[in-house]
């Protein structure tokens, strides 16, 4: 058997160690596709466990299920005894026994010389420990102050210990990941959540996506075993590499980082078919026509995403996608305090945390505070892209080729210190380069506090921005149309009448002013009947090329004597232009003051620009009910638009994902309701404030 595996593992081009390794690595799949016939929950967390501590054993020794042990142990207890702060009691205590593994077996020499162990599966069981510990620490925290990610895993009760080793150990992912959550687990083996059976049928057939996984896998491993002899990493402390001008330095640099990267391309691979064949990797259906299932819960790597990233940024999202996710929910989005935003700091300390978890050597600190650089300069050149104004698709293009290759460039420039992992290999190779992929992210980010172009809006802000306008254009229409209903309830309400018998406050309609001064009662044929009859008198009033005599009461006002002319000359009484002594009259004034006798000439003329005036207001009058039904009407619909742009903006607001098509529905929507508004006829100023508002409006949403 010795020499069976001396002679496999010299054809492929490894050590013994590493061999056996792969053997105990490929066997997951069928172990994994076994556990589908398993009957029952209880038996099938035994063979999780027992799966994964077998395999184990048969790859890394006794030793290696002793080491997963501790860690294991301190998790749990942890859960038992001190629940309120189970999970940074586990995050401090696993990483401080993965970083004294790390020490003692300086893994990354052994991988390099030939030899393997097992922190690379106790790294994974690491996170799994310490994710299901803060999961748990949740359970006992409100829910309205949680993330979408939290309310998702946070556990409520306390999973059994046959529950915690089924999860800890399941072969799947034991070795190299993915790494999954408790939640899911218990879901997967008890068929619940999207699990359960349903109309879409009992379980999705994992056969074709599996397949698909192998046929990567196996395409990752030979393209690696062409490369590897042609780019070795040994190449950069020769004198031949020193001897090579700087673009052949900076493109071996590329390749060297090209070649290592397929070899975790392939067991990223192996470990996908592994969990699809399981089920575990089931993540839903799609909504196509017939619905197909989904397998990103198995996936760990998307191969031409991190080949053709068009930005640093998204790196993270294709790159160990799972264990990116791991960082982001229980580091990066950690650090954040509510109300604010993430920035440099928990960047950095985010890759801080992952170099740690990878080792203790110079190359891994180094490539990650590397990384957190690349990513902040490439959001620089996204910035400057974003601000790019539309219309000039080729500077835009041009801003993505150069991200493109700025990622290029400083990604593979970076690999060499996680490829060769010693201080002084890793500052060789980068001062071979004059440190290019350290200076430009450096640059590019002091540029960016200098030139600071204006930030993009977010659909979501634009969504918040015009729903503030519809509200606003709402308010103002309501205040400008005020006046208005007020008009309209006096028009058509019940006049105040006054007395002067000591029981009220006489009406002011009901008083005049005499030529003297004196503030009297009106003086009309009601207010004293018993006094001494008013003379009559006959007016001539010349209208065009007509007269009209007209007989009034001397002592009444020149507005009943317009009332009086509006049947012969059709002229509405408000429209005429009386003319008495070369000097136009006001309606309040009386005739008797103005010495108007028996015989007097009154000249009337139409009054052209109060017709104009009182035909407006008729049409604003006749509008304003209309109106003032339209704006009730809208503030309903607006009022249930805005609580559901409140609950997007909760979502977004705590990291959670807003679906693109609801906030594209409700700007349509929105839109639409200021539209209406645009339409109702309000007074005073009204449009002119919105044709001001509009331009504010159009810069805020474009």
């Amino acid at each position: 058997m010795g020499l069976e595996m001396e002679s496999m593992a010299a054809s492929i081009g490894v050590s013994v160690p590493v061999a056996r390794f792969l053997l105990c690595y490929v066997a997951t799949i069928p172990v994994s596709f076994l556990r589908r016939v398993v009957p029952g929950r209880l038996a099938k967390h035994l063979y999780a466990a027992a799966s994964g501590a077998i395999l184990s054993y048969l790859s890394f020794g006794f030793s290696s299920n002793l080491h997963f042990l501790v860690p294991m142990s301190l998790g749990y207890a942890s859960m038992v005894f001190f629940r309120k702060h189970c999970g940074i009691i586990t995050f401090v205590l696993g990483f401080g026994y993965l970083i004294g593994c790390h020490m003692y077996y300086m893994s990354g020499d052994a991988w390099k010389e030939g030899g393997i162990d097992a922190t690379g599966a106790l790294m994974v069981l690491t996170l799994k420990v310490i994710s299901c510990s803060i999961n748990y620490n949740d359970g006992i925290l409100k829910e309205e102050g949680l993330r979408e990610a939290q309310k998702k895993n946070r556990l409520i009760k306390l999973p059994s210990l046959i529950e915690y080793f089924g999860y800890c150990l399941s072969c799947g992912s034991h070795f190299a990941g993915p790494v999954y959550e408790m939640k899911d687990y218990l879901d997967w083996t008890e068929s619940k959540g999207i699990w359960s059976p349903s109309e879409k049928g009992q379980s999705p057939s994992p056969f074709g996506a599996a397949m698909r996984a192998l046929l990567q896998a196996a395409f990752c491993m030979g393209l690696y075993l062409y490369l590897v002899p042609q780019y070795p990493w040994t190449r950069f402390t020769e004198p031949i590499y020193q001897e090579w001008g700087f673009w052949k330095r900076l493109g071996y640099q590329y390749m060297s980082g090209f070649t290592a990267r397929w070899k975790y391309y392939f067991i990223w691979s192996i470990s996908e078919a592994s969990i699809i064949l399981s089920g575990l990797g089931f993540s839903g259906w799609t909504e196509s026509s017939p619905p197909k299932p989904k397998w990103d819960r198995a996936k760990n790597v998307d191969i031409l995403g991190v080949e053709f990233a068009k930005s640093s940024v998204q790196l993270p999202l294709v790159w160990n996608i799972q264990v990116s996710t791991w960082l982001r929910h229980y580091v990066y989005e950690r650090l954040v305090k509510p109300g604010k935003k993430a920035g440099f700091f928990q960047l950095l300390a985010t890759q801080t945390v992952s170099a740690v978890w990878h080792g203790l050597y110079p190359g891994y600190i180094i490539f990650f505070v590397q990384s957190a650089l690349m990513i902040a300069g490439s959001r620089v050149i996204y910035r400057w892209q974003q601000s790019v104004p539309q219309g000039m698709d080729v500077a835009k293009n041009i801003m993505v080729f150069l991200n493109f290759a700025y990622t290029v460039l400083v990604l593979n420039y970076s690999c060499v210190g996680f490829i060769v992992l010693s201080l002084h290999e890793t500052l060789a190779s980068y001062g071979s380069v004059y440190y290019i992929g350290t200076v430009l992210p450096i640059v590019l980010i002091l540029l960016g506090k200098v030139i600071k172009p204006t930030r993009p809006v977010k659909k979501i802000e634009r969504l918040i921005i015009l729903l503030a306008i519809v509200l606003e254009e709402d308010l103002k229409s309501l205040i400008l149309m005020e006046p208005t209903k007020s008009k309209i309830n006096k028009m058509f309400s019940p006049a105040r009448k006054g007395s002067v018998d000591g029981r009220g406050a006489p009406n002011l309609a009901d008083l005049e002013i005499r030529p003297c001064g004196m503030l009297v009662q009106k003086r009309n044929g009601e207010t004293n009947p018993t006094s001494v009859s008013i003379p009559i008198i006959r007016v001539r009033v010349k209208y065009g090329f007509s007269y009209h005599e007209i007989s009034i009461s001397s002592r009444a006002s020149f507005g009943e004597l317009k009332k009086m002319l509006a049947g012969p000359t059709k002229l509405h009484h408000e429209d005429q232009k009386l003319i008495y002594k070369n000097k136009e009259r006001d309606s309040k004034e009386f005739l008797d003051v103005a010495r108007v006798k028996d015989g007097s000439k009154i000249v009337l003329e139409e009054d052209i620009v109060r017709r104009e005036k009182r035909c407006i207001e008729l049409l604003r009058n006749a509008n304003s009910q209309k109106s003032l039904k339209a704006l009730a009407e809208i503030n309903l619909e607006v009022d249930k638009l805005a609580g559901q742009v409140t609950a997007l903006e909760a979502v977004d607001s705590k990291g959670g994902k807003v679906v693109e098509k609801d906030v594209e529905n409700l700007t349509e929507l929105l839109m639409m309701r200021l539209i209406k508004l645009d339409g109702i006829v309000g007074e005073g100023d009204l449009k002119l404030q919105r044709r001001v508002l509009r331009g504010e409006q159009i810069r805020l949403l474009s």
